[in-house]
């Protein structure tokens, strides 16, 4: 038998078990523009007393010796009760919700834009003397000839849309750095009912859609990608699958057919999802956003299933243990 183990440093102070400090924790992780959070509930006297916003938190857990980080980040809020303290954190992603910027790029692939954002706020940054955002993998994605980013909306919601357009996955790592890549199958956890997993939950998606239609405009393929792209009047989309109802958009960003047609393939692929899959599962701190996980042993299936994991919550209180939820989509 294996005994669930943590370990929670905030700012200078670390709580373990036998500081018996910790009631409850519960760390909840998902692709952008979503921030990982970290709700920790701790017992009230001098020592926690002393936690004030803006200090580091790292939490990791595990079983005996052998911990794992699961969420990095910042504490956010402070509630205290009269025999308790709650403090919210999140993760560093939290600088990218508050950032924005105006920027246009001419001739630029999504990743590079992404890259750029990503300076543009490590400068403010080192500016007010914080440390700088790292990245783990920024993949190329599509072209853009023409591109804005505006202040009407943060940076986060920038780059979660260039991911839908890219078909990518964005997400950060528990240890704060920012992955924006197409989402790659690894090697799976194997997950079995009545061995580690739980409860299985199938969520049917409301999803009306039969078929995305996107519009872009001043197309470049008049004049090739070297054209004036304001001085065109004339436009066009692209479409992927059929159905009743129609998601139709329009993307001033697109500027050129091939571009448009790749777009609405990877929103329709994105979109067009009928069901999404929860577990819970006796708590795995080595499974993360972008994952991969078998389900095997589950009544009904045939055959295991492969999910790609897309949301991820660890709870661990004295009552329940140690649980990870899990929340994915099938692999196609």
């Amino acid at each position: 038998m294996y005994y669930p183990n943590f370990e929670i440093t905030v700012g200078s102070k670390t709580f373990t078990p036998s500081s018996t400090k910790i009631f409850d924790f519960r760390v909840k992780c998902g692709l952008c523009p979503k921030v990982d959070t970290l709700e920790l509930i701790l017992t009230r006297d001098d020592e926690t007393e002393r936690v004030q916003r803006g200090e580091n938190v790292i939490v990791k857990a595990g079983y005996e010796d052998k911990l794992q980080t699961i969420f990095s980040g910042i504490v956010d809020l402070i509630e205290k009760g009269f025999r308790q303290i709650r403090v919210h954190a999140l993760n560093r992603a939290l600088h990218f919700t508050i950032f924005r910027l105006n920027r246009v790029y001419l001739s630029q692939t999504a990743g590079k834009i992404v890259s750029d954002i990503l300076d543009s706020l490590n400068k403010r940054l080192v500016e007010k003397g914080e440390e700088p955002l790292k990245h783990e993998k920024i993949m190329d994605g599509i072209m853009f000839p023409y591109y804005v980013i505006g202040e009407n909306i943060c940076a986060y919601e920038h780059i979660a849309r260039l991911a839908e357009k890219s078909n990518y996955i964005c997400y950060t790592t528990p240890e704060g750095l920012l992955n924006f890549k197409e989402y790659e199958r690894k090697e799976p956890y194997t997950l079995k009912y009545g061995e580690n997993i739980i409860e299985v939950s199938l969520v049917k998606l409301f999803n009306p859609i039969g078929g995305v239609t996107v519009y872009g405009e001043s197309p470049s393929s008049w004049a090739g990608r070297e054209t004036f792209h304001w001085l065109s009047k004339k436009d066009y989309s692209g479409t992927s699958g059929k159905g009743v109802h129609e998601l139709i958009l329009k993307d001033p960003s697109i500027k050129d057919t091939d571009t448009v047609s790749t777009v609405a393939e990877n929103i329709y692929s994105r979109r067009k999802r009928d069901f999404m899959t929860f577990l819970r599962i006796l708590g795995e701190p080595k499974i993360k956003v972008g994952d991969t996980v078998k389900v095997e042993n589950v009544l009904g299936t045939q055959e295991p299933i492969e999910l790609q994991v897309v949301e991820v919550e660890h709870h661990l209180n004295f009552g329940e243990g140690f649980t990870t939820l899990v929340g994915g989509v099938e692999v196609k």
